[in-house]
């Protein structure tokens, strides 16, 4: 490599490396431009896309980088992760097993790693495990990886497992909010067995400038929830949300905004000529409010033996933006909600479909979670209509405080009043009421409380709807907490207000 082209090269690298993707991009297409064979640079490109959103131009340059070296195992994951995120989940999930065997003899702990966060991601937490352990014993005492395969080890109910890989983690970082948190959410704890004053000492001398530090004061309000020490949570869980409020300022009229948009737009006559049903298994639609039974639901239904789930990336969102021209779905454009702009919902199907073929373990049907779908409802049934539709109701108050109390948020607003939480789930429901009126018979709901109380009523009624029969492995060996049925009960005073504006709302009086 001759002199300038190497230096180019190592300045990318090291601009990668500080995350200063702007300079590190302009050094690998000056790399390209005066060595178009150049597939380290190609691939690094292929990387900094992939960070921004643009994942069609990620997989574009991976696809070519792959061709010239398509054994590479590096190029083969970083291409499957690229695809899973833009929703092309079959082929992701075909390249991945295609290498998982050789990963394990030749990979390195970065592959490794990098394969078994796929499988992770794509809902298939027991590929996974043997991915992540053979690359913890090739590089031990990596806190994110440790991280990553406790999420695995919970997921496959290896409780103790995951803790033990969590205070191994703490003992590297002992500061690391995330890991506090993640141990924290790990299980229920009781007063022989918590963290609640490590924590303590740790939001003491956390600084407050970083807001990374507000899951120590959700991972303190959690276990002393468990251990119903609630006159000490609930000041703990206010300033949390107080210090989070101060430094995101958020405007509650937004969601109601979007919301009411939606409802205006997608009406029957947008409904009246569906697309034709497409061949192939067919899929499911499982919505509703964060923290209402989403990821319960899923899990059970992914017990069926004719039913796969698809893992985290918003496959129909993802190539629904695409072909209206948006390459991220991180902030929605109001194009995305415009049903007179030329469309081609038949296409969209069809597109959707290809990424969800036949799957190799035969399962006849797949569930897309993802509780943002809920927007595109209509264009769900427009593209694709013969998919199922479920949506998980539960206690509004229940909901709502459950969106309070804890810091995932990967879809939604932000959360950090109560007033403001109440008046999102109202948009919900209003929103909620148009679809039964528009699809009618096309939307089966699910009571989180009913699920929980009788679980196998529940499921039979629900599989018949999905055309299946009941299998008694779904329940098998499943724990299902009940407890958590009118647990916000225990703070009826702090959330009194919120409490009636719900009631407010569901009465019908205006917002």
């Amino acid at each position: 490599m001759e002199e300038r082209l190497l230096k180019l090269w190592q300045r990318g690298l090291a601009y990668f490396d500080q995350d200063n993707l702007d300079a590190a991009q302009a050094c690998f297409e000056s790399v390209l431009a005066r060595d178009p064979e150049h597939g380290p640079a190609r691939f690094r490109l292929s990387m900094i896309a992939m960070r921004r959103g643009n994942a069609q131009r990620a997989i574009a340059l991976a696809r070519e980088v792959r061709q010239r070296v398509p054994e590479r195992l590096e190029v083969n994951v970083h291409l499957a992760r690229c695809l899973l995120q833009a929703g092309q989940s079959q082929e992701a999930t075909a390249i991945a097993m295609a290498i998982a065997l050789r990963a394990l003899r030749e990979g390195s702990a970065a592959v490794l790693e990098s394969l078994g966060t796929l499988f992770l991601l794509a809902g298939d937490s027991h590929r996974a495990l043997p991915l992540l352990d053979k690359s913890n014993d090739r590089q031990p005492g990596q806190v994110p990886l440790l991280s990553t395969r406790a999420t695995a080890l919970k997921n496959c109910e290896r409780l103790d497992e995951a803790e033990a890989d969590l205070e191994a983690a703490l003992a590297i970082e002992p500061a690391n909010p995330h890991l506090h948190w993640q141990l924290a959410d790990l299980r229920p704890w009781n007063a022989n067995r918590n963290h609640v004053e490590r924590l303590r000492e740790k939001l003491r001398h956390a600084s407050g400038a970083n807001p990374d530090n507000d899951l120590l004061g959700y991972a303190l309000f959690k276990e002393l929830d468990d251990l119903d020490r609630c006159s000490d949570a609930w000041p703990v869980l206010q300033a949390t949300l107080a210090a989070r409020k101060s430094r995101r300022p958020f405007d509650p009229g937004k969601v109601r905004d979007l919301y009411d948009q939606v409802r205006r737009r997608f009406d029957a006559d947008f409904l009246a000529t569906p697309e034709q049903a497409i061949d192939g298994p067919v899929p499911i639609f499982l919505v509703g409010v964060p923290r209402s039974g989403i990821g319960l639901m899923e899990s059970l239904l992914g017990r069926h033996s004719q039913i796969r789930g698809t893992g985290k990336p918003a496959h129909f969102l993802a190539l629904y933006a695409q072909m209206r021209g948006q390459p991220s779905t991180h902030e929605f454009e109001r194009s995305l909600f415009d049903p007179e702009l030329d469309f081609n919902y038949a296409e969209l199907g069809l597109r959707f479909m290809a990424a969800h073929g036949p799957h190799p373990d035969g399962p006849t049907m797949f569930v897309e979670c993802q509780p943002t779908n809920f927007l595109f409802l209509a264009c769900i049934r427009r593209a694709l209509p013969n998919a199922k539709i479920l949506h998980m109701q539960r206690d509004p108050v229940d909901a709502c405080f459950s969106l309070l109390s804890r810091p995932e948020r990967d879809v939604g607003a932000p959360v950090f009043d109560s007033l403001d939480v109440a008046e999102a789930h109202l948009a919900h429901e209003r929103l909620l009421e148009h679809w039964r009126q528009v699809m009618p018979g096309n939307l089966f709901e699910v009571s989180y409380e009913s699920l929980v109380s009788k679980p196998e009523m529940v499921l039979r009624v629900l599989f018949a709807f999905l055309g299946l029969r009941y299998e008694p492995r779904v329940l098998a060996g499943f724990t299902l907490h009940r407890d958590r049925v009118g647990r916000s009960q225990r703070y009826a005073e702090p959330l009194a207000a919120m409490r009636e504006r719900l009631a407010e709302g569901a009465a019908g009086e205006p917002s």
